[in-house]
């Protein structure tokens, strides 16, 4: 029986830990950019409403993910008027209400910022599911809480924006892809890829989860090549590429699908988005930037040096999380039980992956911002969960009086 009450109570303690602190006092602070993603939730609406497909290229980001929950916040405050307003059918009253949203969005964000909620909860608690198969139940409830409390993480994940809804995708795609490795279950590589796609809906840094799969594969292939000596080193390779293109196909399926502007003019749409993206980063910031008790101008090159999101990740996270890392590094060097499990290993060794490709590639550009690196915040927690766990099992085996 506590085989089945355990997990969900786990469940409950994850949906209460994610849950509560995203959701409290929602109306208490704004920041400028919610503001404009309210307006482009508002034409994203309109451009669906009219059929008018290629007006849901709102941004190059392209944030599509973050203003279909923006749409519904809206459409669920004013659902009472718009059944008044499409039964009068006068589509200039219409956009002419509609455009009155926008002259008290604060009084609109919250609504929207509680549909980004519930995705946030959904993403986490799948990826919590996944990752419990991986490295075990109370290793992943430590990961998760660790998570779920992290305070960059949940003041991102409080906001109408993208860097933390990209952030728990990247996660669950990365997490979904290292159980696909590890049980070679059809769904995890399904789940990843529609992870994955609508990572790229939120935000064009979700491309990096390409080089970071194909490079989990490569490895995955080396590793396995001693324990399949019958198996070619082609038939391998081939079979791999196979199942790489169908990842890769069923993410961009779930891109294409959920973007209305891509069914007009797919080829324009993803050029001016790579395009745009690809300017801001090589552009630099626009205005002097705050970063390490100094004042940076614009276009200053110290911005391009690859200390600036380490340092960043310092400032920004946790002592208890810092101490968890240690503790990884300690448990995996004297080969801790814990870190002798294939599954913790694979996960281990998948998530160092993701976070040297993300830290990486999102250094090479030249305008940084500390929530760029989002996406390395949870798989770093995860692993510092690990090295906690670690500790706990140590001190049990060496201090069975603590537990007694």
């Amino acid at each position: 029986m506590w085989k089945i009450v355990t997990p969900i109570l786990a469940a409950l303690i994850i949906t209460a830990a994610v849950w509560i602190p995203r959701r409290m006092d929602l109306n208490r602070a704004v920041t400028a950019d919610e503001i404009k993603w309210i307006a482009r939730s508002y034409n994203f609406y309109l451009a669906l409403n009219e059929r008018e497909y290629s007006d849901t290229f709102q941004a190059p980001h392209p944030g599509v993910s973050v203003m279909w929950l923006g749409a519904a916040g809206l459409l669920k405050e004013y659902q009472p008027h718009l059944g008044k307003l499409h039964e009068i059918g006068d589509e200039i009253i219409t956009k002419t209400y509609f455009r009155g949203i926008l002259n008290n969005p604060l009084e609109n964000l919250l609504s929207s910022r509680i549909f980004l909620s519930y995705a946030h909860l959904i993403v986490l608690l799948l990826a919590f599911w996944i990752t419990i198969r991986l490295i075990g139940l109370y290793p992943a409830l430590v990961a998760f809480l660790l998570i779920a409390f992290d305070p960059f993480h949940m003041a991102l994940t409080r906001l109408l924006h993208l860097d933390g809804l990209l952030g728990n995708l990247y996660l669950l795609s990365i997490i979904a892809i290292i159980s696909f490795l590890y049980k070679r279950r059809t769904y995890d590589l399904l789940i990843s890829a529609a992870a994955t796609g609508l990572s790229w809906l939120t935000k064009s840094s979700g491309l990096f989860l390409i080089p970071t799969v194909a490079v989990l594969f490569l490895l995955d292939i080396r590793q396995n090549s001693h324990h399949h000596t019958s198996i070619s080193q082609s038939n391998r390779f081939s079979k791999y590429v196979w199942l790489f293109a169908i990842w890769l196909l069923a993410a961009i399926v779930v891109f294409v699908g959920l973007w209305p502007a891509t069914w007009v003019n797919p080829i324009s749409v993803i050029s001016k988005m790579l395009i745009s993206t690809s300017g801001y980063a090589t552009g630099g910031h626009e205005t002097p930037v705050f970063f390490n008790g100094r004042i940076i101008e614009s276009g200053d090159l110290g911005l391009r040096f690859f200390y600036f999101y380490p340092l960043t990740y310092l400032w920004r996270t946790t002592p208890v999380v810092l101490l968890g890392l240690l503790a990884a590094i300690w448990a995996f060097f004297t080969n801790q039980d814990l870190f002798t499990k294939h599954g913790v290993r694979l996960t281990l060794f998948g998530l160092i992956v993701a976070v040297i490709i993300f830290m990486f590639g999102i250094s090479l550009g030249t305008k940084k911002f500390d929530r760029y690196l989002i996406p390395v915040y949870a798989p770093l927690d995860i692993i510092a969960g690990l090295g906690w766990t670690a500790v706990a099992m140590w001190v049990k085996v060496k201090l069975p009086s603590v537990y007694s």
